[in-house]
């Protein structure tokens, strides 16, 4: 892993996604909760340097459409989240709130020396937000200025994907065991900014503990898992926590994969006068005192696994254990198969592809893939090519998988390389010779390998792939799945 490319991604994150298009009728809300849902999956396999993983809204969306005439939501009621006094259960102890507020805010991915990447507010400057004993130990939520506000076009709030960016706040979680003093405080999510009307939240997968710290009269609810239904929509039931001035610290159910996947089951809604200010999974880490790592996850390879030297991550474990994450159900319920993992043949790339499926309850299927690469450099990174859920139907192990995927841009690719890719896999003993590619350029024509693979050069205006016998008849068809 490129360890410089890791930091800059980190210190770009929130604009991953690239700028967004205008929208006149676009609220406040939505704007805050823009963000880019599944980040370069470079980056998710550099998790290790670095223990957290960073809250990314998810529930809502509020963006009004003029020829469908939707009314714009209503303003977001005004609230101070931070500034009050200290909440939690060691709200009390002024000394070792003084002692918390001393504490070094520079995160391990910063090199000494190095100009500020993250938020470091003078000692004399920071508020104890919350500090309190969960069911993890001791945690505290610190806040101060953001001495790292962007400048120049990224300040700009219609072009700003994280508007906690441009806030005149920051914050950062820190966590010890049990009865920890100051000095066993570690710093545990990156200091970032954080909008004052807006809450902060944290969630350790291993043990379930969770605090949201919103205003001070906020509704506080808790959401355990999504749940797919057979035609693949997702919906979420949420409970009310019962708590009070708008701070909740409770046990939810463990996820121990969201300790290294990195994104949590659990949700939560904060509602302030009426209106729902904030619907998003917390924020999540991995717990520095703990050293325990959930075991490999048992998979079914419907292809014998065969990754390139140099790119020997796990994806396959990486992608089913986000699964497992994300979806708050055990490995058996999801009926985890990867349906790929190896090499690209015919692109004269050191590439790897690795395709996962989980099949729900429900019988809906969600697809994932990945696109790893060797760079020149001897550094490697990739993309999360698709993400996508499927109705009920045919098993996953008999269904037709086809994709497009955009490859990396490093600046380093010659310009014959292909930056988008169709990556096609056929279920065994179908009997097909090759792979077409139909839509509104014509078609066109890709073998495939011994195990029912193919991938090539995406061919423009494509929409869809049509599999083929050796005498020209067409055996199934599908459309290609996109991110």
């Amino acid at each position: 892993m490129n360890v410089d490319y890791l930091r800059q991604a980190f210190h770009e994150d929130a604009q991953l996604a690239g700028p967004p298009p205008a929208d006149p009728y676009e609220s406040v809300l939505a704007r805050r909760q823009r963000s880019d849902r599944r980040r370069m999956a470079s980056l998710a396999a550099g998790l290790a340097v670095v223990m957290v993983a960073v809250a990314v809204p998810l529930g809502l969306s509020f963006v009004g459409k003029r020829d469908a005439q939707v009314a714009a939501p209503p303003p977001t009621p005004a609230a101070d989240v931070f500034s009050g006094p200290t909440r939690g259960s060691l709200a009390g102890e002024a000394d070792f709130l003084t002692a918390l507020t001393q504490l070094s805010w520079i995160h391990p991915s910063q090199f000494p020396g190095d100009d500020p990447m993250f938020p470091n507010p003078p000692v004399e400057t920071r508020h104890v937000a919350f500090a309190g004993d969960v069911a993890s130990g001791r945690w505290a939520f610190i806040v101060g200025p953001n001495t790292t506000q962007p400048t120049g076009d990224a300040a700009d709030p219609d072009l700003q994907t994280d508007l906690g960016a441009l806030s005149d706040l920051a914050g950062a979680w820190f966590v010890g065991p049990a009865g920890a003093t100051p000095e066993q405080m570690t710093l545990v999510t990156i200091p970032r900014g954080f909008l004052p009307d807006m809450p902060a939240s944290l969630y350790n997968g291993l043990t379930g503990a969770l605090v949201v710290l919103g205003a001070p009269a906020d509704f506080i609810e808790v959401s355990a898992r999504p749940e797919v239904v057979a035609d693949a929509t997702v919906s979420r039931s949420y409970a009310d926590t019962e708590t009070t001035e708008g701070l909740a610290v409770l046990t939810v159910a463990p996820n121990a994969y969201a300790a290294s996947a990195g994104m949590p089951a659990v949700q939560y809604r904060v509602t302030r006068g009426g209106v729902v200010v904030a619907e998003q999974v917390p924020d999540s880490y991995n717990d520095p005192s703990n050293d325990e790592v959930p075991p490999d996850l048992v998979l079914e390879y419907l292809r014998a696994p065969e990754v390139p030297p140099g790119l020997e991550q796990e994806m396959d474990q990486h992608l089913a254990a986000e699964m497992v994450s994300e979806y708050g159900l055990t490995p058996d319920q999801l009926n985890l198969r990867v349906h790929y993992s190896g090499p690209a043949p015919g692109t004269g790339l050191v590439a790897a592809v690795t395709v996962v499926t989980a099949t729900f309850p429900s019988g809906a299927v969600l697809t994932r893939a990945i696109w790893m690469e060797l760079f020149s450099d001897g550094g490697s990174g990739g993309v999360g090519c698709v993400d996508q859920l499927s109705p009920a139907g045919a098993p996953a192990a008999e269904r037709i998988i086809a994709f497009r995927c955009d490859r990396p841009q490093t600046g380093e690719q010659v310009p014959d390389d292909p930056k988008s890719l169709l990556v096609v896999l056929i279920p065994s003993g179908i009997g097909a010779s090759s792979a077409v590619a139909v839509g509104s350029a014509g078609t066109s024509t890709i073998p495939l390998s011994d195990p029912g693979f193919a991938v090539a050069a995406f061919p423009d205006g494509a929409e869809r792939v049509q599999i083929v016998a050796a005498d020209g008849t067409v055996l199934d068809e599908d459309l290609i799945m996109t991110a």
